[in-house]
């Protein structure tokens, strides 16, 4: 008897290992790289359907990076999925803002909008603030500031040191303190605005853009697929967004897909 209650114990145990071992190797075949690298081979091959599932299999088993969004995009405006090409080359942009193929590709994806709207126009302070904002982002600007509150603390030091009152340190001084505020306050500011921002994408061939979260508010225009919007705020199933143009209106969320 003891015997047998052994014997079944360790064929338990095999069982339980052999079933682990299947499920890790389960696991692997469906690991975001193994997916992007399939989605890769067929996209190679102009089987652009097959890369699309392969390449949104990888972002539903979690896999976030630049090339796996700008690939996923690049095969959706090959089938002339215009909405989601835009979409996630808006998505590999967030991650890389500086790639300039990442920019090109999405200028010309978004040439192929049946409706444009025209972007309204940025004062020069906007025109600046954005350069800076979206060239260094909040991590770069603070970064400047860490590399001026360094360079101040060694002028500091260095007049401490030498009890000296050199016309040139203290005009570094004058400059270098102001300047990493400045940088403090721009890496803050950019920061926030990043976490509050929050775009969305129309992915379908026409949403209506209305004056109240209701089907039964008034229509003000009609929104075309591709045009990335601002969205304000939500409610019920509605959100509140503003166009390029600076018009804004109410939108249902299920034509939409998030930045």
């Amino acid at each position: 008897m003891c015997f047998n209650v052994t014997l079944v114990l360790r064929l338990l145990v095999a069982v339980g290992c052999l079933e682990t071992i299947c499920w890790q190797i389960g696991y692997a075949q469906q690991a975001p790289s193994v997916l992007f690298e399939a989605g890769n081979r067929a996209y190679s091959t102009a089987n652009y359907d097959t890369a699309i599932q392969e390449y949104e299999k990888a972002v539903t088993q979690g896999g976030i990076s630049h090339a796996l969004y700008y690939n996923l995009a690049s095969a959706h405006y090959r089938r002339g999925h215009i909405g989601k090409s835009i979409l996630y080359y808006e998505k590999a942009l967030a991650l890389s803002p500086f790639d300039a193929r990442t920019r090109h590709s999405l200028a010309i994806a978004q040439k192929k909008i049946q409706t444009a709207i025209s972007q309204l126009p940025l004062s020069p302070l906007q025109t600046f603030w954005h350069y800076i904002r979206f060239q260094f982002g909040s991590w770069g600007l603070f970064g400047i500031a860490i590399c001026l509150y360094v360079m101040t603390i060694g002028l500091v030091a260095h007049r401490i040191w030498f009890k000296g009152q050199e016309a040139w340190r203290r005009r570094a001084l004058l400059l270098s303190v102001p300047s990493t505020l400045i940088f403090l306050v721009m890496a803050y500011v950019a920061s926030v605005q990043t976490l509050s921002d929050h775009k969305v994408v129309v992915l379908e061939k026409q949403v209506e853009l209305r004056q109240g979260p209701s089907e039964q508010a008034r229509k003000i225009r009609a929104i075309t697929e591709g045009i990335t919007l601002e969205v304000i705020s939500e409610t019920q199933g509605w959100q509140e967004v503003r166009l390029p143009n600076g018009d804004t209106g109410w939108v249902l969320r299920k034509g939409l897909g998030d930045v």
